[in-house]
């Protein structure tokens, strides 16, 4: 049996789609709510190497994307970079001073009512200083 030369080529394109379609498909849950239909996706495995090929190969689009902004607007982008690390932190110093605040106003009730019952259960059932 011989193939002409675009049967070849289509017999290639054919394999090399099989081979690149080994990725497992997702199951999927359907659930009926009224007139809602809800589908979610099981837990599957987290495959570690997977991620990190996609994290490789995505690291010179961000990184051209990156550079194309700085080219626009390098202020802004500058901005934009420290707003960002600025919310990272923020939650961490908010409780770090919402601590040493009740901690104070523990100390001076203390002080006060000769109770630290209330310190107590405020601080979550331990002591405190």
């Amino acid at each position: 049996m011989v193939h002409s030369q675009d049967e070849k080529s289509q017999l290639t394109d054919e394999k090399n789609k099989s081979t690149e379609e080994k990725k497992p498909t997702p199951k999927i849950d359907e659930y009926q709510l009224g007139i809602w239909r809800l589908m979610i996706q099981q837990d599957v495995m987290f495959d570690i190497r997977r991620f990190w090929d996609s994290f490789l190969q995505g690291l010179p689009l961000f990184y051209q994307l990156s550079v194309e902004i700085w080219s626009i607007a390098p202020r802004l982008f500058t901005l934009f970079i420290l707003t960002q690390l600025w919310h990272g932190i923020e939650d961490a110093f908010q409780m770090h001073f919402s601590t040493r605040l009740l901690k104070l106003v523990c100390g001076n009730r203390a002080l006060l009512s000769n109770s630290d019952s209330t310190c107590f259960h405020l601080l979550g059932g331990g002591w405190y200083s």
